[in-house]
């Protein structure tokens, strides 16, 4: 398996700032007040010096010396929580009196042109928001999920109506 090499510092900062990263400790060690913040990958980049090109490893985010131990945890920690957000499974555009949703950014946004406005949201699969949307399916209770229909001649959207319970209808 052959490793990627970018073809500037450039590219390889870039892209390291696509991964997770990781702590470590500086030559002096555990008693030391700073910490080095790494990436998680080996990262090379081509770096002309002169008239000779090389391969060199791109290898610090942040250098010893710079960065307070408390600091780069909070930093490393942040950085890997926003690298590791999930990809949205939809978007919505929200407007005042309804929404729309699409399966992707170019089409929501799209969307929002041809209307004039609203805002464009992120919607992330929710494991607390599935389970209840079954729980209710399985119990025929559409009501406790607060959806709205669809009217199809418009397409926009309208107050849900409630669905009666099951041990509430007549079989």
């Amino acid at each position: 398996m052959s490793e990627q090499i970018f073809n500037s510092y450039d590219e390889a900062h870039s892209y390291s700032l696509t991964i997770p990263w990781k702590l470590s400790l500086c030559n002096t060690g555990e008693s030391c007040w700073c910490r080095v913040i790494l990436p998680t990958e080996k990262i090379l980049y081509k770096n002309k010096v002169g008239d000779i090109e090389r391969v060199d490893e791109f290898e610090y985010i942040i250098p010893d010396g710079s960065i307070d131990k408390e600091t780069a945890e909070y930093v490393v920690n942040l950085h890997n929580r926003s690298v590791n957000k999930p990809e949205p499974m939809a978007w919505a555009v929200m407007q005042p009196d309804s929404y729309r949703v699409f399966v992707s950014y170019d089409q929501a946004l799209e969307h929002r042109e041809d209307c004039a406005g609203g805002d464009i949201v992120p919607l992330y699969k929710e494991e607390q928001q599935i389970q209840k949307m079954l729980d209710a399916i399985k119990s025929t209770q559409f009501d406790e999920l607060n959806l709205p229909e669809i009217n199809e001649q418009n397409k926009s959207t309208v107050k849900p109506k409630r669905i009666p319970k099951r041990n509430e209808t007549n079989r």
